[in-house]
């Protein structure tokens, strides 16, 4: 027993700075599609070019989860928040195109959205062509397999949550 003392003491000290660390609003990105790295919420208001946290929204969060999109997570859904570019904003024009998503005429990078998965699995977009309508907003990711708004489409502006990068890791898609 007594050789199980340390350890049972540093996990108690790692499991209470990892809560500290939620409860400070302090993120950690493993994902591919956004550099990862440890990132924290902070307040104001979102906007365009912002890196946001969100939940998918029904049924696309239990989707991405039970395809190993976002793994298990604190989303109502049980799915992991989604770290994304805010790309559209309201009044914003969004334009569909074999070449990807333009937005207010300019094409976004590898915006193209994808017939199936990196897995061969089908998956449709429900985004639309046409001016954003108050009150909501599209958010991507800049790889081309990433799961965001060109699949799930437009969604609530007041469930974005603004994210400063505290250290983050080049990544490569």
């Amino acid at each position: 027993m007594m050789r199980l003392w340390p350890l049972l003491m540093l996990l108690t000290i790692s499991l209470s700075l990892m809560a500290g660390a939620w409860f400070y609003g302090i993120r950690i990105n493993l994902t591919p599609s956004m550099p990862r790295g440890l990132y924290r919420i902070v307040d104001g208001t979102v906007q365009r070019g912002d890196i946001v946290s969100l939940c998918p929204p029904d049924p696309w969060g239990e989707l991405g989860r039970n395809r190993g999109y976002t793994g298990d997570g604190q989303c109502p859904d049980g799915s992991r928040p989604l770290l994304k570019v805010l790309a559209g904003i309201e009044g914003d024009t969004v334009s569909i195109g074999s070449d990807g998503i333009r937005i207010n005429g300019f094409l976004q990078d590898n915006s193209t959205a994808q017939a199936q998965d990196r897995h061969g699995r089908n998956i449709c977009s429900i985004l639309k062509s046409g001016k954003i309508p108050q009150n909501r907003v599209l958010v991507l990711a800049p790889v081309s397999w990433s799961f965001d708004g060109r699949y799930f489409g437009l969604v609530p502006k007041d469930i974005l949550h603004r994210m400063q990068p505290i250290i983050t890791f080049y990544w490569q898609e």
